[in-house]
C-alpha cells in the first residue's frame, strides 16, 4: 500500500492530532515547494500543520472537529472518502 501511496501525484499525509506530521509521499513536498518529505516534516514540524500549511489556520481544527463527529474517514479538503476497501468496512 505505501508503494501506491507514493508514487500518487496528490499529496497524502499522516499527522498527530496537534498538527506534526508522521509521514508525508513524494508528491506533497513538490506541491508545497519543498526538495524532499523529509525537509517538509522538518520544516512544517517546527511550528505546526495548521501554522505552516492552511491559508486560514483554525480551518485544520474545523476538519479535525468534523472528523471527530462523523468518525468517517476524511482527506485534506474535508469530505468524506469511503471507507471500504481501507479497513473500515
Amino acid at each position: 500500500m505505501r508503494l501506491f501511496f507514493d508514487n500518487v501525484p496528490v499529496g497524502i499525509f499522516v499527522s498527530t492530532r496537534a498538527g506534526k506530521f508522521v509521514y508525508v509521499n513524494a508528491a506533497l513536498p513538490r506541491i508545497l515547494g519543498y526538495d524532499s518529505p523529509e525537509e517538509l516534516i522538518t520544516v512544517v514540524n517546527r511550528s505546526s500543520i495548521a501554522e505552516a500549511v492552511y491559508v486560514e489556520p483554525g480551518r485544520r481544527q474545523q476538519v479535525i472537529q468534523a472528523f471527530d463527529r462523523s468518525q468517517e474517514r476524511w482527506h485534506c479538503t474535508g469530505e468524506p472518502l469511503p471507507t471500504q476497501g481501507w479497513g473500515g468496512d
